[in-house]
This record gives C-alpha cells, structure tokens and sequence, in this order.
C-alpha cells in the first residue's frame, strides 16, 4: 500500500532505498547517494551503444534513453494536435495532398512502365546475344 508520502519519492531515491536493503552497511549513504545519481545519469541521459556495432563506425549509438521516453509520452499529444490542424485546415491539407498526388503519380507512373519494359528489354537483349553467339559458333 502506497501513502502520499511514498509517490512523492524520486526515482533515485526509491533505488537507494532498495540498493541499501540490500547491501546494509557495506556502504556509506553518501557514497550510494553518488552511485544511484550516476547509474540514473548514465541510464537516462547517455548516448546508449548499439549492440553489435564497432567503435568507429559513426552510427553505433542510439539517443538516451530520456529521448525515447520524452517522445513516446509526446506522441499522442502530437497526433492530437496534427488532428485538430487538419480538421481546421482542409483547404490547405487539400492543397498539399493535391501537389504530392500530382508529382507522386507521374513518378510512379514512369517507374511502373520503366519496369514493364524492362523486362521486355533484357528478354530482346537476350535473345539477339543468343542469335549472335549462334552465328558466331557456325
């Protein structure tokens, strides 16, 4: 059972109640005190090492954990907001989804015939290098 008292408690300080259950007297309140504030520092706001990865490549660490968590308690306050300005603004989400269709459509239109075609190509290509070979072993 939780008191006021008790969900008022930081998270550094219900580890080191915990750390200090554990170990007793093996340590001195100030020491753990120093140990929790550098586990937290390090858990939450340190770049975190991408297991696998070597040290000198230039992508082998991820955001602090700090980042995650802000971001996915923001999410869905974002999503409202991006909600509401749609909803307020049709006429230009409209405008701007009429714009992306347009330019998206003759991209893809080019890219599915290019494919199409392609096939066809390498099929006619293949067939005269046949033909040649052919002529030429005669």
């Amino acid at each position: 059972m939780t008191t006021a008292i008790d969900a008022q408690r930081s998270f550094q300080e219900k580890m080191h109640d915990k750390i200090r259950d554990s170990i007793g007297d093996l340590i001195s309140n100030e020491e753990l005190k120093v140990l929790v504030d550098k586990a937290v520092q390090e858990l939450f706001f340190t770049e975190r090492r991408i297991p696998g990865s070597n040290s000198w490549d230039s992508n082998n660490a991820e955001p602090p954990l700090i980042h995650e968590i802000v971001e996915e308690l923001l999410m869905e306050t974002v999503q409202d907001i991006v909600k509401v300005y749609f909803n307020e603004h049709p006429q230009e989400i409209l405008k701007v989804v009429n714009q992306v269709v347009k330019e998206g459509l003759g991209s893809a239109l080019m890219s599915a015939l290019t494919s199409s075609f392609q096939n066809d190509l390498i099929t006619f290509k293949a067939g005269i290098e046949n033909k040649l070979q052919q002529q030429a072993c005669q």
